[in-house]
């Protein structure tokens, strides 16, 4: 997230947030920003003070000289800032781990059949139903995150570990052989 400060006497907000917005894209190649959050107040002296958090997907090698980048566009009445950087897992990579956890769930409820129906020959244990369940992605250490991003620091809060949970609901049937 980018936190964008403007102090300004101009009264031109669109143009100024649209000059603020052109800027980031032409920092990030050309890359899509979306405003988080748009703030304005205007200080002692009458000045607008103009506030904006900002972010923007790319690829990692963007992100190596996005702090470079940003910093250079900072100018007197302008403070442009990284407020952290969170890798956060796109749709199709979510997914794409999503299914192996299934399939290793799969696997290993094949397993277990097979193990219940050598030990019990005559049971006859077949897969009832399977549902899955996967709570909301979450960091690996949240209490350590809210830390990293209540607290202003001139490093970036970098989150490399996510944790994907796939809860499933396995029930297991059977024949009676009499």
């Amino acid at each position: 997230m980018v936190s964008v400060n403007v102090t300004t006497k101009e009264k031109k907000f669109d143009a100024l947030q649209h000059q603020v917005m052109k800027k980031l894209e032409e920092l990030s190649d050309g890359r899509q920003w979306h405003i988080d959050s748009f703030s304005m107040s205007q200080d002692q002296s009458g000045l607008e003070v103009l506030s904006w958090e900002v972010r923007s997907r790319m690829p990692l090698a963007l992100v190596n000289s996005l702090r470079q980048k940003i910093d250079s566009l900072s100018q007197a009445g302008q403070q442009y800032k990284i407020q952290n950087v969170d890798f956060e897992p796109s749709l199709v990579e979510k997914e794409k781990a999503f299914a192996e956890l299934r399939q290793r769930v799969y696997d290993q409820v094949k397993v277990e059949l097979d193990n219940l129906n050598k030990s019990f020959p005559n049971g006859h244990y077949f897969l009832h139903s399977i549902d899955f369940v996967s709570p909301p992605l979450y960091a690996a250490n949240q209490k350590e995150l809210t830390l990293m991003r209540s607290a202003p620091s001139e490093k970036t809060a970098v989150t490399l570990g996510r944790n994907l949970m796939l809860i499933a609901n396995v029930k297991v049937a059977t024949f009676l052989n009499k």
